[in-house]
């Protein structure tokens, strides 16, 4: 099928198109929402400060008779944070606006709302891919030599990795439910993955641990866009995970995935414990969306031929604990 993107719109493409819409590919927005939450007061500056009190190491000391032990200090670590303002507009023209069979309006709005969840899911994956804590398929050292999909030792590798740290659960406990088949689901790591991962994942000759949400015990506790668990991860899939495109090791034999087919195309899945990262935005200014009618320009549109829709965010994330959160970098196969 032949789809033309247009602007305007001739009196011809007006009389043959019927006034339904055609259905927009929206990707899930994940990267977003597993980070602590914390709003600037508006007012206030453009900085935020968050704040992690530090644990105290065990006191193994035994208490003497009668003498009063030396108290412990406890310290705390500060991440600081600046938010800024992102946003983007369309322009309609009165022409289209009074006689396209469509609610042009309406329609334009609903895609900058769409394009203004994808920006800040966008915003925020590139802050947490910048991480430190990073681990390469099949225990190779760096991204150019990856060569390989990730394997179950891989995860459980990265499991480890987050666990050795004290890193926290997400999810809670899922138990099982009566339903034929189904069986429990630990409390877990989040990783946000590639639909192409997903693919590999449902593997079960790679993954045979792998449990797909159709066998989760209670259905309703499924998150949007998750596909499946495995040990003490649970996936959430989304098309904005990062792709590095021709980066890794030569495609070879590797039966790996390459844009260019020089190259093995280097996919990111993180690996998110609790309080890994935080979101922050501005109180009353997260996300605006503005709309000027025709004539609201004044001067600058004299005979009314501007209408625009917009948005505007006051947003930031930033990591707060690299040690909580793995950078997964792997490839991913052709046919899984």
């Amino acid at each position: 099928m032949s789809v033309n993107t247009v602007s305007t719109l001739t009196a011809t493409q007006q009389f043959l198109l019927d006034k339904t819409t055609l259905a927009r590919a929206i990707p899930k927005l994940q990267h977003a929402k597993f980070g602590q939450q914390r709003n600037l007061k508006r007012a206030n500056g453009t900085k935020i400060k968050f704040t992690r009190f530090n644990a105290l190491p065990p006191n193994t000391t035994p208490l003497m008779e009668s003498v009063t032990p030396v108290g412990n200090t406890v310290t705390r670590t500060f991440v600081e944070a600046t938010v800024q303002e992102y946003g983007a507009y369309v322009e309609i023209g009165s022409l289209l606006a009074n006689t396209d069979p469509f609610p042009v309006l309406t329609e334009e709005t609903k895609v900058v709302g769409e394009q203004a969840g994808q920006s800040i899911d966008a915003i925020t994956r590139d802050i947490l891919v910048a991480g430190t804590n990073v681990q390469y398929a099949n225990g190779v050292s760096t991204r150019g030599a990856v060569a390989a999909c990730l394997s179950e030792a891989d995860l459980r590798k990265a499991i480890r990795n987050l666990a050795r740290q004290n890193a926290n659960d997400i999810t809670e406990q899922l138990n099982a439910s009566t339903g034929i088949g189904t069986v429990p689901v630990k409390a877990a790591f989040v990783a946000i993955i590639h639909p192409d991962f997903t693919a590999a994942l449902s593997n079960a000759t790679n993954f045979p641990g792998f449990i797909p949400v159709e066998k989760y015990g209670r259905q309703m506790t499924i998150m949007d866009g998750e596909v499946g668990a495995w040990n003490r991860i649970r996936f959430v899939e989304s098309t904005q995970a990062k792709v590095f495109a021709d980066v890794g090791a030569a495609v070879g034999a590797t039966g790996q995935i390459s844009t260019s087919g020089t190259l093995i195309d280097v996919y990111v899945t993180l690996l998110l414990g609790a309080d890994a990262y935080g979101t922050t935005e501005l109180d009353g200014k997260g996300m605006e969306n503005i709309v000027k009618g025709l004539g609201s320009g004044g001067t600058s549109d004299p005979l009314n031929q501007r209408a625009t829709t917009g948005w505007k965010s006051t947003y930031t994330a930033e990591i707060l604990n690299d040690a909580w959160m793995l950078r997964l970098e792997h490839g991913c196969p052709v046919a899984p």
